[in-house]
């Protein structure tokens, strides 16, 4: 089943579409023309939401190019 695209910008796309057994909510990926925000169908929508918001603000953060661990930006993201 594909995904819909529910917001498109000059800077980011998001998608909803399903993931795998993977156990995250939503994630980021910066391609070389774009960010994509991918978030998870399977969850609910209120967690669909909060994943939005979480990626959204790791792109106004910058996090994609910091150069941080992942461990070190989520922990950040959580105080």
């Amino acid at each position: 089943m594909r995904g819909k695209t529910l917001t498109e910008g000059q800077d980011y796309v998001v998608r909803v579409v399903p993931f795998p057994n993977c156990g995250a909510d939503g994630a980021v990926v910066s391609h070389p023309d774009l960010v994509c925000v991918y978030i998870n169908q399977n969850v609910c929508i209120e967690r669909q939401r909060k994943a939005l918001v979480h990626e959204l603000t790791h792109i106004a953060n910058d996090d994609l190019y910091s150069n941080e661990s992942a461990e070190v930006i989520e922990d950040r993201m959580n105080d």
